[in-house]
């Protein structure tokens, strides 16, 4: 189902090309260590919507259809020195989540999420020792690529990532 975004540390997507996702850039910066001060931030996912969550919440607030796949980054629960708040949106109609640091509330509510709060705290800019927290958004643009075996994954996911840079 086309809609999610999905957030990773991982420069080349892990599989979100291959899925059909388009990258998006940087959503912010974060740590890739734990630090003082800092927690983990969780990624759980649902197969069900399609929807990959984040959070501070080591059980995921309880949400029992998803399933837990690891520490995405390192965050902060409080505001702190240089950062802003990591806003969270969960859209009603198809339970995708949404998550920017703009103030202004990005796509949010034009694209028919509501406002859950704040998830964490995060750097908008590069910080000494932060590294980007990258978003990519599957809307099934990117669905009807297929590539011959032959080509190695790396040249794929390059091909991937300047279509979705031009489409955009």
């Amino acid at each position: 189902m086309p809609g999610d975004h999905f957030y990773t540390t991982d420069p080349s997507g892990e599989l979100a090309p291959e899925a059909g996702y388009e990258f998006e850039g940087a959503a912010c910066f974060v740590l890739g260590t734990q630090s003082y001060g800092s927690q983990p931030l969780f990624r759980w996912f649902n197969p069900s919507f399609h929807d990959h969550f984040y959070t501070i919440n080591p059980r995921g607030e309880a949400i029992s259809e998803y399933s837990f796949e690891g520490v995405q980054c390192y965050v902060f629960p409080e505001p702190g020195p240089n950062t802003v708040p990591l806003l969270r949106w969960l859209n009603t109609s198809n339970g995708h989540h949404f998550f920017t640091i703009d103030p202004n509330r990005e796509l949010g509510p034009s694209a028919g999420y509501m406002f859950e709060g704040i998830a964490c705290h995060v750097f908008p800019t590069q910080q000494p020792n932060t590294i980007p927290l990258f978003r990519w958004f599957q809307n099934g643009l990117m669905s009807n690529f297929t590539f011959d075996e032959a080509i190695p994954r790396a040249p794929r996911l390059r091909l991937l990532q300047l279509h979705a840079f031009v489409h955009f």
